[in-house]
């Protein structure tokens, strides 16, 4: 008789754990999923160690691509590939919308083609602009249908000072209580990583003191639209370079530019008409960022969802307690 009970026991907590782990399988397959940040390009909005709930739905909801996965991993499992391309289900979307602008948005990489689309590289980034969108890059300054771009008050860029300012600058610094983020020696100069609203604070005190350093979009300068779902593009020497990476997704083909010419398998593309939303995604901390300036435009399918809220934060440097619980701005 006890042998029974027992035997009852089991079974039903068994039947409980298996319903337990079913249910937050379909959970994180549908609707939400924890993300955690390991990397400072999001700062100050994101740091390193926070714990983010994606919600999947936010956006419209990308069904599975990649089947054959072992439940609860990503890509891998103690080292092995935790997934089987063997068998890979169409892209589908159900109830899709536009990202507002200023979303933080969590995406898969767009240029590791060598993985299922669902397996690679998560990474983040903030909405700046739309499919049909026109954006013009100048430098450092973004106008978008031609109006200037409002950064988050969080976008961090690279800044430089003359060395012999540096015992002045961190006075300036410690005396603020602002903080001393990728401080370094370049150049001779003392490179500091600030947002907009602390490198004015330090211009108030030290002022001309402060330079924008370089990057790879320091010298940049273009205009060009957002590809969006059927617009229709002729194809010329200004934007064919820009969408020939496009056009060779889409169609899984070769596109190759020669001369003035766009060539597709081969053939003369004069004009072409696109299937997929694309979006211009940027980090909020340029220095250590990788965004649309380095990926290019975002397309549609590659969005997982919306960071929503931090739900717990741990790092080297302890809990930030006032950081749980609290909403991705």
């Amino acid at each position: 008789m006890e042998m029974m009970q027992n035997k009852a026991k089991y079974t039903f907590w068994g039947k409980a754990i298996l319903f337990a782990l079913l249910l937050v399988f379909v959970v994180r397959t549908f609707w939400v999923e924890s993300f955690v940040i390991s990397s400072p390009q999001m700062e100050d909005a994101l740091k390193e160690g926070d714990h983010v709930i994606v919600n999947k739905t936010a956006y419209g909801l990308r069904l599975p691509i990649t089947p054959l996965s072992v439940p609860f991993t990503f890509d891998n499992f103690f080292g092995w590939q935790s997934y089987s391309t063997s068998l890979q289900w169409p892209y589908r979307r159900l109830g899709g919308c536009k990202i507002p602008v200023n979303d933080v948005v969590v995406f898969n990489h767009p240029l590791q083609t060598d993985r299922p689309l669902d397996k690679r590289t998560l990474c983040l980034g903030r909405c700046a602009a739309q499919p049909g969108d026109v954006i013009e890059v100048d430098g450092f300054e973004l106008y978008v249908n031609g109006r200037h771009y409002q950064v988050s008050p969080d976008f961090r860029l690279e800044y430089s000072l003359p060395m012999q300012w540096k015992d002045s600058a961190l006075h300036v610094l410690h005396q603020l209580k602002l903080p001393e983020k990728n401080l370094m020696a370049k150049n001779n100069r003392l490179s500091i990583s600030m947002n907009r609203l602390e490198a004015y604070l330090l211009q108030e005190y030290l002022p001309d003191s402060l330079l924008k350093m370089g990057s790879n979009t320091a010298n940049a300068k273009y205009k060009i639209t957002i590809p969006r779902k059927g617009l229709k593009i002729k194809l010329d020497m200004q934007n064919r370079n820009v969408y020939a990476y496009l056009i060779q997704q889409e169609q899984r083909k070769s596109a190759t530019p020669r001369g003035e010419k766009l060539f597709l398998n081969g053939k003369i593309l004069e004009e072409y008409t696109f299937q997929d939303n694309y979006y211009w995604l940027l980090s909020d901390n340029q220095v250590k960022g990788i965004d649309s300036n380095h990926l290019g435009f975002i397309p549609e399918r590659n969005i997982v969802g919306k960071a929503s809220f931090i739900w717990w934060n741990y790092s080297r440097e302890g809990i930030a307690w006032k950081r749980i619980f609290s909403s991705v701005k």
